[in-house]
């Protein structure tokens, strides 16, 4: 986080929740290849749009630098994810917000909803499903 994210008030601005754990979403899927290119997802995994968001703000971040961001798969579906998220202290003191993100992958021919891969079930059965106790990723 930077001095501009903060607020009038001197907090994290409450829009700037939903980016920090989109971003650490992305950074962990990019480890496995599901990136933006030329405007396009890299791989059919990566066409999704965000049906849901949902965010509690528990605790102002009341400084600039870096905060956690902890994010699991609460939920999926043939066609959709429940992403939970909490944003920590980095001593993972003090949750500072916690919500759920719900994203619906989408086959970019047709718009339609569309099956997750077999690659994509298993990352997240292997390394999503539970609620981590270390982040994937700073934001």
């Amino acid at each position: 986080m930077h001095y501009d994210d903060l607020d009038a008030m001197g907090m994290l601005h409450n829009a700037r929740y939903p980016v920090l754990v989109e971003r650490a979403i992305s950074d962990f899927w990019s480890r496995y290849g599901v990136t933006m290119r030329d405007g396009r997802p890299s791989h059919p995994d990566g066409a999704i749009a965000v049906r849901e968001m949902s965010v509690s703000y528990l605790s102002p971040v009341r400084e600039s630098g870096a905060v956690e961001i902890r994010i699991w798969v609460e939920r999926l579906g043939n066609t959709s994810a429940t992403y939970k998220f909490a944003v920590v202290s980095l001593d993972g003191r003090t949750v500072h917000a916690e919500g759920h993100r719900v994203v619906i992958k989408i086959d970019l021919a047709d718009g339609r909803p569309s099956p997750w891969s077999p690659q994509y079930t298993a990352v997240v059965e292997q390394q999503l499903t539970a609620r981590p106790t270390a982040p994937p990723g700073k934001a």
